[in-house]
């Protein structure tokens, strides 16, 4: 696909360039040069099976962006942004079934089909506020559905979109993942401001804030998920591997250690009172310190250039679809601050900074 994108721009002579894709060039570019200047360079390139972080998996997300920019036009982006939403309808069945009838062993976590129960709370996350997207859009069709009588038959085509937001929230809730369930409500109260001076739409914002949060607090009333939520454990956890990072990050504050390297970083300067805790962590879960250790302030500054482009690109979007688009971008970097995202949620992140860029 790259091939025939990059003979098509050359035979045009058309490179365009935008803000969000100039930086990404850029920290793509200071990514590799960390890597080369850092340590386990192998790593950092290529990663392993477990994360497949490293340099070649960002080279082909920046690729898959310039592919999907270029290619998309009009309602194809609707056909695009629903077959996240579709996966994520699959994804979160599968979570209910394991849910409901393999979890009665207790060594049994139910995770949907991305392996881990934070990536699935992320999945969820991400694909439920991309159905609040086309839903408020209201111009989409599903993409499966291509005979038009059956899709005329239809009494409401939006419910489709309503009964993945709510399966996608209540398996959000189901998993106790902090970080996701925070990132949602920074979400929806980050409409408040972009509503403060529009009566009807900021009464709106609160009472959904009001009914996120009733509904949470009835779901979390279940005894195992008040345990898994309010584990001072992974509170004290994360805030040890932060100190870790921050003291890597200062000895190597320009270019950082390269990608994939947090684990050298964690042996250095390794805290003792991880021990009665989760022992070893390849990760500071923490998106932006993750930045910081592998490609220093240059690549991080270039990280934080590439979050203000999208939210500059915000400002040709109508009122309704603007908002969608907010709840997005401020649901996910508020995650970002207590967890790292995997390759099944960078093909939705990059998906929509192609959309906003387009």
């Amino acid at each position: 696909l790259f091939v025939f994108w990059f003979g098509g721009r050359l035979i045009k002579k058309d490179f365009r360039q935008s803000h969000i894709s100039l930086c990404l060039l850029g920290f793509l570019a200071i990514s590799g040069l960390a890597n080369l200047n850092g340590i386990g360079r192998y790593n950092s390139f290529f990663s392993g099976l477990e994360r497949m972080d490293g340099w070649f998996n960002l080279f082909h997300l920046v690729l898959y962006f310039y592919i999907v920019r270029d290619y998309l036009k009009g309602r194809d982006w609707n056909v695009f942004l629903s077959l996240f939403v579709f996966s994520g309808l699959i994804n979160t069945l599968m979570a209910f079934y394991q849910r409901l009838f393999l979890a009665q062993d207790h060594n049994y976590v139910f995770t949907g089909l991305v392996g881990n129960t934070a990536y699935l709370a992320t999945y969820s996350l991400l694909t439920g506020l991309l159905a609040v997207k086309l839903l408020l859009k209201s111009s989409v069709r599903l993409p499966i559905i291509e005979d038009e009588t059956l899709w005329k038959k239809a009494k409401n085509k939006k419910g489709f979109y309503i009964v993945v937001i709510v399966l996608n929230f209540i398996i959000l809730v189901l998993t106790g993942s902090r970080a996701s369930i925070i990132g949602l409500l920074a979400g929806v109260f980050s409409l408040t401001f972009l509503n403060i001076r529009n009566f009807k739409y900021g009464f709106l914002t609160l009472l959904a804030l009001g009914c996120l949060f009733f509904a949470s607090t009835d779901i979390l009333s279940i005894p195992e998920l008040k345990a898994k939520l309010f584990r001072s454990e992974t509170i004290k956890w994360r805030l040890l591997n932060w100190q870790i990072a921050w003291e890597g990050i200062q000895e190597r504050p320009l270019l950082g250690w390269g990608q994939e390297n947090f684990e050298i970083v964690n042996a250095k300067y390794y805290n003792p009172e991880l021990k009665d805790l989760e022992a070893w962590a390849d990760n500071p879960h923490n998106t932006y310190l993750q930045v910081l250790i592998e490609s220093g302030i240059i690549g991080f500054s270039l990280y934080l250039a590439v979050i203000v482009g999208a939210f500059r690109a915000l400002r040709r979007f109508a009122l309704k679809e603007k908002m969608a688009l907010l709840m997005f971008l401020v649901a996910i970097l508020v995650h970002n601050i207590f967890m790292f995202n995997s390759l099944n949620t960078n093909l939705i992140f990059f998906g929509v900074l192609a959309y906003l860029d387009a």
